[in-house]
């Protein structure tokens, strides 16, 4: 491994924070994987699940920057795409590992549970960027968007606000709006309705 390590810039600013896995270059991550692919094996299961963790506190660090400094929005857009490439580059490669075949009598690397968790994981990827569709489609359509805090969308409008437009954006809508009633809705609604404002 080379003495200077040369980084992304998001594996950098990982880095800075202290966040170990997202903040190894793809040398030294490579390198790590080669390490638990001996007789570590059964330490993937504890990695994978740190790199989920990890996923929260980043998306933490970018929110408040958001607050703090919002000036810096193209940067802060740069660095979460950059940071949800990584992760679902490194996450395919602990995927790849405790997928591959094993010899008779070995147990595989992920308990049922720790599948479980990364199944909920790739469906909850599946369901915001769901909502961020509907969220791109009623921008399309001249929807006046907004969402507040409680994932609430389009509170500002009259209460037959949506009446004025056609079905397919009536129906959007309602499903968005729906969404702020669940705690989980709520979460997903508020992850889309960042990376859209990102997008823009």
């Amino acid at each position: 491994m080379s003495d200077k390590e040369e980084r992304t810039p998001e594996q950098q600013w990982a880095q800075d924070l202290g966040v170990e896995l997202h903040g190894m270059s793809d040398e030294r991550w490579d390198a790590y994987l080669q390490y638990l692919g001996g007789e570590n094996r059964d330490e993937l299961t504890e990695v994978f699940k740190r790199l989920l963790g990890e996923a929260k506190d980043l998306h933490v660090e970018l929110h408040t920057d958001k607050i703090v400094a919002p000036e810096n929005r193209e940067q802060r857009r740069q660095l979460s795409r950059g940071l949800r490439e990584l992760r679902h580059r490194r996450l395919n490669d602990m995927r790849a590992r405790y997928e591959a075949p094993y010899d008779e009598g070995d147990e595989p690397v992920l308990s049922k549970e720790d599948r479980r968790r990364a199944r909920r994981v790739r469906q909850r990827e599946r369901e915001v960027k769901r909502a961020l569709r509907k969220l791109r489609f009623l921008r399309s359509r001249g929807f006046p968007l907004e969402v507040d805090e409680a994932a609430r969308i389009g509170v500002f409008l009259d209460p037959g606000g949506a009446a004025a437009y056609d079905e397919r954006v009536r129906d959007g809508y309602e499903d968005l709006h729906q969404m702020h009633k669940n705690e989980r809705e709520r979460e997903i609604l508020l992850e889309a309705w960042e990376r859209f404002q990102d997008e823009e």
